[in-house]
């Protein structure tokens, strides 16, 4: 199984590092034999919507909840590369 997570963080809270590495504990935790990827994003209102000012583009996909409930997901790309 192939997990992607890309959190902002929580405002003064918690930022987007430390957030990733609680949610891959977390992930690891309840699901043996997955590869994560983290990618911590920006503060902001959207930090999808911030790869714009590099030059991305934004992308919507139909995808899965965690309860497997059909949803739409954005992720950006720069540079060839998704974020």
């Amino acid at each position: 199984m192939n997990i992607l997570i890309a959190p902002c963080g929580l405002g003064t809270i918690m930022d987007a590092a430390k957030m990733s590495e609680h949610m891959i504990r977390g992930i690891k935790t309840a699901k043996k034999n997955v590869d994560i990827r983290d990618y911590p994003l920006l503060r902001g209102r959207n930090p999808i919507a911030q790869s714009s000012a590099f030059g991305g583009k934004i992308t919507t996909i139909r995808t899965l909840d965690p309860l497997g409930r059909d949803i739409d997901s954005n992720y950006g790309i720069i540079n060839n590369s998704v974020i």
